[in-house]
């Protein structure tokens, strides 16, 4: 299984939290139930995801800035 890290505004982060734990469930949880809602809807409206999937972009780089 893979880890992917992303940036949310707090308040949305904070919705997310509170949304799973009305739910019983965790956040990590919550958003695998959401990407699985998304790729499913996607796979019915475009047809299979491996047809229509962008490129990977590669490795990623180092970017400037970063905190």
């Amino acid at each position: 299984m893979a880890t992917l890290t992303i940036r949310l505004p707090d308040a949305q982060r904070d919705r997310l939290a509170a949304m799973a734990a009305r739910r019983g469930v965790s956040v990590n949880k919550l958003m695998q139930e959401f990407a699985a809602r998304v790729l499913d809807e996607l796979d019915r409206l475009h047809g299979s995801a491996g047809d229509r999937a962008p490129p990977s972009p590669g490795p990623s780089r180092k970017r400037e800035g970063r905190r």
